[in-house]
């Protein structure tokens, strides 16, 4: 930390003075509520004495603290002198003190360094409450003559103890030396003026020239800035920096200004004019303090977060509002609206990929109508449809965004998103999850004419009729809707079929009253005490599925009645076997187109394993007139 240099008679400290004569430089380690003084006790330089103060104290720290008396105020108690330490060793050592630096980071553990005239910085270190401190001098320019040493301006630490690093300045040389063992290195082979220098939040050092204000690290010299006129002084509060300048008006003479760079977002945060040079500018806690001739003081104090951002709304400055709100870590609700706006003013200027990457930013804020409405009317299908995948993979999307998203992809005929999308959507089926509705996504599909795409998403959902639907209803699909059904567990199979089976048995009438009757005669898993296990299903399920099939009925009900020795519903098979013989003119060798469908599902049965005996019942069956079931 920098002293604060004073040019006033010597100020009181509680009720006794600081120091005798003079207040030269001073600091405020607030985090160990220290002050750090540096000050003459006579006119004599020799005299420099440096204390260390304690403030709010309660008592010495080496003594045990004294009883608490409640009508006191801690705050109010004068600061206690720790200890006092000679600057000056020898009469040798005679000369001016400009300024102060200390490092605290451990104290009182610490090194504090004094700018002199004669070009030399000295280093004190060690416990400055209680040891002996150790002491070094530091020489800017070891080459310049006694006569020609030019004084040191500013001094500054940065780093860390274990690597700490002194900056000091003189109006030739800018310089950086190593604490630990007094290594000089030359930054740049020019200075500034007192007053000129300051050090960032980062521990650079900042130099302020005509031209322009230089960085500086300990490795060397990093970027400037050019800032116009001559710099008289340069502060650094929080990320800004305060520059007070003057420029030459011409025939109205010189122009004195105070300005205030943020160096974040580089741009100037604020600037006053101001009658005459400033003496002395103070820096603290968002607040610019400038005092003036008169007894007057110039306040500058730091807007809100909502007044900054309004002002740059109204300069449409809207990636520096974000940048700011961020780094203040804003609410997220307030970062979204500041994003909502800038997306708004990028697509007024027809900026509509611009805008849409703020958009997407504000997703869980803002709504989605909001944004759909506005590139729907841009007709900009593309954008609209990088919101829409983006909505799904964030998990926020509804069914509506997901018809929307997919009617994106069939009107732009992108069969390859459409298809990335509806396979992410089976991979993760099988987890148990979709980021989609299923009916949804299947009806888009369906309308548009994307069957396939329709049957891979219903079959990845696990949604077996809709599957069954889908294969028959669009694409005619009876074989591989038999296939499919001789997948699925018995039960499944004939709950899907009760509502499907109509289509199929109109269809491929052999083959699924094949199905049907091992639906009928068999049943799932073992059954108790050795008996069978109960039928899957009952031909009354399936009868009005045969509106058109009255030949097909016919035989499901005499296999069921010829392979089961009491199957369920027997009474009803028998009247419903009666009333198709009165309804048929005909014997049931001949089918509804000539075929003999009879022969030809017999012999289906009696070749499929483990359905022998059945079988055989039904050709004995179908050899008598009508087809009447055989006597049991």
């Amino acid at each position: 930390m920098r002293g604060v240099p004073l040019t006033q008679p010597p100020a009181l400290i509680g009720a006794n003075p600081a120091h005798q004569h003079t207040i030269l430089q001073l600091t405020y380690l607030e985090a160990k509520k220290t002050l750090v003084t540096l000050g003459l006790e006579d006119a004599s330089h020799l005299s420099a004495t440096l204390k260390v103060w304690l403030c709010n104290h309660k008592g010495r720290p080496d003594k045990a603290p004294a009883a608490a008396n409640p009508t006191q105020d801690v705050a109010q108690q004068a600061p206690l002198c720790l200890k006092t330490i000679k600057v000056f060793t020898t009469k040798a050592m005679d000369t001016e003190l400009l300024c102060m630096a200390v490092h605290g980071g451990s104290w009182p553990q610490a090194h504090v360094a004094i700018g002199t005239r004669s070009g030399n910085v000295l280093v004190l270190h060690g416990d400055f409450v209680r040891d002996k401190l150790q002491r070094a001098n530091l020489v800017a320019d070891p080459h310049a003559s006694p006569t020609a040493s030019q004084p040191i301006s500013d001094v500054g630490f940065t780093g860390q103890d274990g690597k700490l690093f002194l900056y000091a300045v003189t109006e030739k040389l800018t310089l950086a030396f190593n604490v630990a063992n007094g290594a000089r290195v030359v930054l740049d082979e020019a200075g500034a003026a007192p007053g000129c220098s300051t050090l960032d939040s980062e521990g650079e050092l900042v130099v302020g020239r005509p031209e322009a204000v230089y960085f500086y690290s300990p490795d060397g010299r990093g970027p400037c800035f050019v800032f116009e006129g001559q710099k008289h002084q340069l502060h650094w509060l929080d990320h800004y920096l305060v520059a007070a300048s003057s420029q030459d008006m011409g025939s109205v003479g010189v122009g004195h200004t105070l300005q205030l760079y943020d160096m974040r977002n580089k741009l100037i945060a604020a600037s006053l004019s101001l009658a005459e040079k400033p003496r002395q500018i103070l820096c603290r806690s968002g607040l610019v303090l400038i005092p003036l001739p008169g007894g007057h003081v110039i306040r500058l104090q730091e807007k809100g977060l909502a007044a900054k951002l309004e002002l740059l709304f109204t300069k449409s400055l809207y990636p520096i509002a974000l940048n700011m709100a961020r780094f203040e870590q804003a609410d997220e609700g307030i970062v979204a609206r500041i994003q909502q706006r800038y997306g708004d003013h990028l697509h007024a200027r027809g900026d509509y990929d611009g805008a849409m990457s703020q958009y997407m930013a504000t997703m869980g804020h803002l709504e989605a109508s909001y944004v759909i409405r506005k590139f729907l009317d841009a007709q900009r299908i593309h954008n609209l449809t990088a919101y829409l995948e983006q909505l799904h993979e964030k998990g926020l999307a509804t069914a509506d965004h997901t018809t929307l998203l997919l009617n994106c992809y069939t009107k732009a005929k992108d069969v390859d998103k459409l298809d990335r999308f509806l396979k992410g959507a089976e991979r993760q089926g099988a987890s148990g999850t979709l980021p989609f509705s299923i009916d949804t996504a299947v009806k888009v599909c369906r309308a548009a004419g994307y069957f396939e795409h329709a049957l891979d998403v219903a079959k990845a959902a696990g949604e077996h009729e809709l599957y069954l639907d889908i294969l028959l209803e669009d694409c005619s699909g009876f074989d591989e809707a038999l296939t499919y059904l001789q997948t699925l567990p018995a039960s499944q199979a004939a709950s899907v079929l009760q509502k499907h089976g109509k289509a199929l048995i109109n269809g491929r009438p052999e083959e699924t009253t094949a199905l049907l009757m091992r639906l009928c005669t068999s049943g799932e898993g073992p059954g108790q005490g050795g008996e069978p296990a109960p039928v899957t299903a009952q031909v009354a399920d399936f009868a009005h599925l045969f509106a058109d099939r009255p030949q097909a009925l016919m035989l499901l009900c005499e296999f069921v009645l010829n392979s089961l020795r009491s199957p369920p519903s027997e009474a009803l098979l028998y009247h419903t076997l009666l009333e198709l013989y009165l309804n048929d003119g005909r014997t049931t060798n001949t089918g509804p187109e000539g075929d003999s469908p009879t022969a030809s599902v017999s012999h289906q049965e009696s070749s499929s394993s483990g359905e022998g005996a059945g079988q055989g019942a039904v050709e004995s069956g179908m050899g008598s007139r009508g087809g009447a079931p055989v006597q049991r």
